[in-house]
């Protein structure tokens, strides 16, 4: 044999024997590949503050698309077009009470400074409260309970948003890094967030904030990216960051590993589809009883700088 002698393992899964050498000699694991869904969204649109049920639905709030005047707002349900409102639904921050059917919908550009609900069983919309006005915050959802804001255009702090009683509280400022620009965040269990973003292609560090302690600190990851407003999901291994703009040296999807603080590109084949393109504002989803992730929308953008809003879906999956 080319490699000389190996140490076999024999690995029953799933009534399958699977006969694996445990050195180098393995094959190496393939990249990742997107698939282009044949669903589309209902119209060219990015920034749509994606929301999952856990389950088998995930929810899409009407974001971004080729002009500030939109007439409508969709809420997307299986991609059908469970309820429309006048409001313009853009650049604010959603979170859902999955027992009550409702949406919160917080900030934005027509409900700046409000937080508006939205019940899905009446299709009835009603501002009811003040909030503060910043855009394109990091959104992340703790439990179904709590909901954390942080930072956004304009804004430089941490606000707690707590869904069963429409309350808030005001929490520390971000460090200087973060402040007043488009963010993007995840919790990965227990007390750590994981914050991500900063100006136009000068992405170079990773926040990590302590919900128990209210404190944040700087991390500078071993491996730099830079980037513009991101979109990330944790998979209860790693966080996927995904999104870039006017950087063509960078690729379009990178890991970070929390435990060795480390920022990694990943290879994904097909995505966003055409060769020599950059996407930015594609909003990420991982369904963990699939192992996949889903992105919706966004805006690719080619070295000429000819730029597209999209309709596509895509679905990476990571098994």
């Amino acid at each position: 044999m080319a490699c000389g002698s190996h140490l076999i393992v024999a690995t029953f899964c799933l009534g399958t024997l699977v006969i694996q050498p445990l050195d180098a000699c393995t094959t190496p694991k393939p990249n990742l590949r997107a698939i282009k869904s044949s669903a589309k969204l209902p119209a060219l649109k990015f920034l749509l503050n994606p929301i999952y049920d856990g389950d088998d639905y995930i929810y899409l709030v009407d974001g971004y698309g080729n002009s500030l005047n939109h007439s409508t707002a969709i809420i997307s349900r299986y991609l059908s077009v469970a309820q429309n409102s006048y409001y313009n639904l853009v650049w604010g921050s959603a979170f859902m009470d999955f027992e009550q059917n409702l949406i919160y919908y917080l900030s934005g550009l027509d409900t700046a400074g409000r937080i508006m609900k939205v019940d899905l069983n009446t299709n009835n919309w009603t501002i009811i409260g003040d909030w503060t006005s910043e855009w394109i915050a990091a959104r992340i959802l703790v439990d179904n309970y709590t909901g954390y804001i942080m930072g956004g255009n304009f804004y430089n702090s941490t606000n707690a948003f707590h869904i069963k009683t429409t309350t808030s509280t005001r929490l520390s400022d971000l460090p200087a890094s973060f402040q007043e620009c488009g963010l993007s965040g995840v919790h990965t269990g227990n007390d750590s967030v994981y914050l991500f973003g900063c100006p136009w292609g000068t992405c170079d560090k990773v926040g990590k904030y302590s919900i128990k302690m209210d404190s944040f600190e700087v991390l500078q990851p071993d491996t730099g990216y830079k980037s513009g407003v991101l979109s990330t999901v944790w998979t209860g291994e790693l966080i996927y960051i995904f999104g870039n703009v006017a950087n063509y040296s960078s690729p379009n999807v990178w890991t970070y590993n929390v435990e060795t603080n480390v920022l990694a590109p990943v290879t994904v084949d097909d995505f966003p589809g055409e060769e020599d393109q950059q996407i930015a504002f594609t909003d990420a989803v991982y369904v963990k009883k699939l192992n996949r992730i889903y992105t919706f929308g966004g805006q690719t953008v080619d070295q000429m700088d000819n730029r597209m809003i999209r309709d596509d879906i895509w679905y990476i999956d990571l098994n």
